[in-house]
């Protein structure tokens, strides 16, 4: 199952690997697989996505098909086939 990945509001991921879109195959078919499958592919996710704990960044969300959002506290959450992820960075301040 090839998941089609976009980092938004990441620059360390762009200047890392020079580009911020990636297509993996998450086994198991999960948030917690594709983090997995996006490490095996060299993504720091663990040092731009995911706390210590293994849970989404509160400062990241996670949006499914362009309009469904993804609890960032539930790595279990399933994922199909043909889904698309994203991964945005909120900025904050003022």
């Amino acid at each position: 199952m090839a998941i089609l990945v976009r980092f938004l509001g990441f620059p360390e991921i762009k200047r890392t690997l020079g580009r911020t879109e990636f297509r993996v195959e998450a086994d198991p078919p999960t948030l917690a697989g594709l983090l997995e499958a996006l490490r095996s592919q060299g993504v720091p996710v663990d040092e731009t996505v995911v706390t210590e704990e293994g849970h989404v960044r509160p400062t990241v969300q996670v949006i499914r098909n362009g309009d469904d959002w993804i609890p960032r506290d539930r790595p279990d959450t399933p994922l199909g086939p043909d889904d698309e992820i994203t991964f945005l960075f909120m900025m904050a301040g003022g």
